[in-house]
């Protein structure tokens, strides 16, 4: 009788054993994402304190070390936008995302912006992979073996899938070189990997990618066992907390076998933010839980010193350029009587669109001017103004650029300038001097330009003539193609691209004008 209870004893543990391993199989895993997009080269804080590297990485060692289970992505755009990329033509990146250790960067469109050779010399850099699935540069000789379509990161013995992406829309929106090749089928690239990664057992996918919302929204629903796209491009700022937020955070969105995928974005442009993604795996892979937020990286958090004194040596040598006024030809402060603010430069006429190409004009002594909403990127403020507040607006290596052009090709042009309105990468907006144009956003793409007229030298004005050939002045960029203006680059003539950079001679025009003012004057207008 004895025995058979003992036997039976030995049966109840091993029952428990068994058990107690199941359970422990099923239990859920946990994973925080710690994500941010679109850098931008603002390692430092803004005006009133937030932000900046120093206090990105704070804020990312107190997530670390509140969670168990981690992974640290950049969904890319580093390069661009400050005297620090200027200077350091993105290698300024490489101590940031080395010691805060990224695990992860998408391709962003920006980091073509030194070409094939830039983008190169930061993946060598960097310890973490660079990844674009879409992007083939087997051609390229600065950049072949150093793009990958994916990496797979290990936590807590879970393999996690991260897939980059980054938009077709580069080819005409950057500098790559002609070898670079873009597949924009996002939804047929993704399903290619997602199946290479489920054939190696992975069940956790992440998608990094450089597309936008609009387009993370739509490729969601068109793809299947994605749990995760954590996104940039469209500096869009989601959250549950911040009244500028654009939606909640995480979004979610069905995939095509009608599965959870949860979207994220950590606004954007000025690195104020971090994103914090909480989620739940089962045993099978699938998200079953989601949760987190956006944190604002406020003047209020204590900066990392280590990424501090990075952020103070690598300035060191740009302060004084920073810092140094402008002056006229009589030696005063050139000084701007009102702002020149450039956030609607991608959507309506602006000051700042007006004065600047306005000085192309003057410079080039051309009848009309363009030049992209997109190589506008910054505010000037009333006052006073210096070297790094130039560079701030104008931080592309542009110079101007002369040539003539046909009226219908004008037309065309500004018809490419107006295709984007309303979406993400709408940098080909045409700000003008010497041209007014009217537009309907309601028409279909091509047919948006409802009348088009030239100033005359006495200042009138008359209707754009399709025949007519009309001197034209803008940057480089766009006369080559950049931005979708292929008529420039197939239809201009006589182009003249030896001239100075688009900074000295804004520079140059502002010194003449002094003090600056300025008045809208009805160049672009929405018909309705």
């Amino acid at each position: 009788m004895v025995r058979k209870l003992a036997v039976c004893g030995v049966v109840v543990v091993v029952f428990s054993l068994l058990l107690a391993q199941e359970g422990e199989k099923e239990k859920p895993f946990l994973l925080t994402i710690i994500h941010v997009n679109d850098n931008h080269a603002h390692h430092e804080p803004d005006s009133v304190g937030d932000g900046g590297d120093s206090r990105q990485s704070a804020v990312i060692k107190q997530i670390r070390s509140n969670v168990k289970n981690h992974i640290t992505l950049d969904a890319g755009d580093r390069f661009l936008g400050t005297l620090f990329y200027t200077k350091y033509k993105g290698l300024d990146n490489v101590p940031f995302l080395n010691q805060i250790g990224f695990q992860a960067l998408a391709v962003g469109n920006h980091e073509f912006d030194e070409g094939d050779q830039g983008l190169a010399n930061l993946a060598d850099a960097i310890k973490c992979p660079v990844l674009a699935a879409n992007l083939d540069v087997s051609k390229s000789k600065p950049l072949a073996g150093k793009i990958h379509p994916f990496t797979i990161l290990t936590v807590a013995g879970e393999q996690i899938g991260i897939i980059g992406l980054v938009t077709a829309d580069t080819k005409t929106g950057s500098r790559p070189s002609a070898e670079v090749t873009f597949d924009r089928d996002y939804p047929a690239v993704v399903e290619k990997y997602v199946e290479l990664l489920t054939a190696r057992k992975i069940n956790k996918i992440v998608l990094l990618t450089h597309l936008g919302l609009a387009e993370d929204l739509k490729l969601a629903a068109q793809v299947s066992n994605v749990d995760v796209i954590v996104g940039g491009h469209s500096h869009t700022l989601l959250s549950k907390t911040y009244r500028e937020a654009k939606n909640t955070y995480p979004m979610k969105v069905n995939d095509k076998d009608g599965n959870p995928v949860y979207i994220v974005q950590a606004g954007g442009g000025d690195n104020r933010y971090v994103g914090k993604l909480d989620l739940e795996f089962d045993a099978q892979g699938r998200v079953t839980r989601a949760g987190g937020d956006t944190i604002l990286l406020s003047a209020y958090i204590t900066p990392d010193p280590e990424i501090e004194a990075e952020v103070v040596k690598l300035a060191k040598p740009i302060e004084e350029l920073k810092m140094k006024p402008i002056l006229d030809r009589n030696g005063k402060p050139v000084t701007l009587e009102i702002e020149l603010p450039a956030g609607k430069v991608r959507e309506e006429e602006t000051l700042l669109g007006d004065l600047f190409t306005d000085a192309l004009r003057w410079k080039a002594k051309s009848q009309v001017a363009l030049q992209g909403g997109g190589g506008l990127r910054d505010t000037l403020t009333r006052g006073p103004i210096t070297v790094g507040d130039i560079y701030r607006v104008l931080p592309f290596t542009n110079n101007l650029c002369t040539y003539r052009l046909r009226g219908e090709d004008l037309r065309s042009a500004l018809e490419n300038g107006v295709s984007r309105i309303n979406e993400s990468g709408n940098g080909r907006f045409l700000q003008v001097s010497g041209l007014r144009y009217f537009y309907d956003p309601a028409q279909v793409k091509g047919q948006r330009i409802r009348s088009v007229d030239v100033q005359r030298a006495d200042a009138t004005w008359e209707v754009l003539d399709p025949a007519r050939v009309y001197s034209i002045a803008s940057d480089n960029y766009i006369r080559n193609g950049g931005d979708d203006f292929s008529i420039l680059r197939d239809k201009a003539m006589d182009a003249n691209e030896d001239l100075p950079p688009v900074q000295d001679i804004f520079v140059e025009y502002l010194q003449l004008k002094n003090p600056v003012d300025a008045k809208l004057e009805g160049r672009i207008r929405v018909v309705k």
